[in-house]
């Protein structure tokens, strides 16, 4: 992995939730849709407690979509559905 977990929590934000990561630089802030969040267990949610228990539910395959999408550019991973179905999309929002 060229990032690494961190015991840092996940927070709601203004398009689903963001949490930490660690680099060979330093932090990295990597973002889940809210679409994304429900296709982790196929229902919808918008109750911020049960967003972060899907997080923490599925953190492992989340930090290993992020480090995919670091490792192909992305310096700040934005998560949506298709980078959980079919891999880093060739959309992800990058704002670096």
């Amino acid at each position: 992995m060229r990032l690494s977990s961190t015991s840092l929590p996940a927070a709601i934000d203004a398009f689903g939730l963001v949490f930490v990561m660690q680099g060979l630089e330093g932090q990295v802030r990597c973002h889940v849709f809210q679409a994304a969040i429900d296709e982790l267990e196929e229902s919808h949610t918008r109750d911020g407690a049960e967003v972060l228990r899907r997080f923490d539910r599925h953190r492992r395959r989340l930090e290993r979509v992020a480090d995919r999408m670091y490792g192909a550019g992305h310096r700040t991973p934005w998560i949506n559905v298709g980078d959980l179905l079919l891999g880093v999309s060739t959309d992800a929002w990058d704002y670096d």
